[in-house]
C-alpha cells in the first residue's frame, strides 16, 4: 500500500495494544536473546512485545507518522527504520537470527 495511506491510517491507530495472536503463538519458537528483523511493524505492538521478551529487534516500515508517538523501553527498545523494504541497505550490516 502507499505510504500516504499508511500515514493516514496510523495517525489514528497508534495505541500499543497487545501483540497479535500470531506473535504470541510463535514466541516459544524464537530462541533466547534472538536478534530479529521485523518487516512492516505496523504500530510497533509486536516489536515492543519481542523487545520486552528480551530479543533485540530492528524494524523497517515505509511510513513515518507513528515514529514520534512510540515510547522508549528502558533496557531493550526496538530500533525502528523508516524506509521502503526494497531499500533495506540502509539497515546496519548485520546478521539476524530471525526475520518476522
Amino acid at each position: 500500500m502507499a505510504k500516504k495511506y499508511w500515514n493516514k491510517y496510523y495517525a489514528n491507530h497508534h495505541n500499543l495494544e497487545e501483540p497479535i495472536s500470531f506473535t504470541k503463538s510463535i514466541i516459544k519458537l524464537v530462541p533466547e536473546n534472538c536478534k530479529m528483523m521485523e518487516l512492516g511493524w505496523g504500530n510497533g505492538r509486536d516489536s515492543f512485545y519481542f523487545a520486552r521478551m528480551g530479543h533485540s529487534l530492528w524494524a523497517c516500515v515505509q511510513y513515518d507518522v507513528i515514529i514520534n508517538t512510540l515510547p522508549t523501553l528502558k533496557n531493550n527498545s526496538p530500533h525502528f527504520y523508516i524506509n521502503y523494504i526494497r531499500d533495506i541497505k540502509t539497515i546496519p550490516d548485520m546478521k539476524f537470527d530471525r526475520v518476522y
